[in-house]
């Protein structure tokens, strides 16, 4: 088990939800553990951005067949952003390329989610491991991101 699963579910645990859980074949993209999950729309993907200066690290949460705007995450870092690199940000979330959730990232960091997303009754994104998806109520899941200090803002274009 790695340090973001782990982190998971102790949150989870000490806020008393319990998540929808589905056990899959390994996935590495948002895409392919859409095909298990009731809602396929509902679907999230979180990426590690970093500012120019590396000074600033966030994970930015959207929905799988959205894609970020960078000009809008610049200006809640404070800086050009880039993707971080997949090894360091590893590092950063404490798991694998295609498991980094939304929350419970094994280096505090600024998590921005994209306003969209609480448009879906039921979210569904990976918790830290690429073999299982887990979904969560709206309300938990927005209760998780205040926990946080998540902040929620427009940083999508559509795809």
């Amino acid at each position: 088990m790695n340090r973001a699963y782990s982190n998971i579910q102790a949150i989870l645990k000490e806020g008393e939800i319990v998540p929808e859980t589905i056990t899959h074949p390994p996935v590495l993209t948002c895409e392919e553990a859409d095909a298990f999950t009731p809602d396929p729309k509902a679907g999230l993907k979180s990426l590690v951005l970093q500012t120019k200066s590396r000074t600033n690290v966030a994970v930015c949460v959207l929905l799988g067949d959205q894609r970020v705007d960078f000009k809008a995450v610049q200006n809640l870092m404070g800086g050009r952003v880039s993707m971080m690199p997949e090894e360091d940000a590893c590092d950063y979330v404490g798991c694998s390329r295609g498991a980094i959730p939304p929350f419970g990232h094994a280096q505090p960091l600024a998590i921005y989610v994209d306003n969209a997303v609480l448009d879906h009754p039921v979210v569904y994104f990976n918790p830290g491991i690429n073999t299982e998806t887990m979904g969560l109520k709206k309300d938990d899941f927005f209760r998780v991101l205040e926990w946080h200090h998540a902040v929620f803002a427009t940083i999508s274009k559509p795809s």
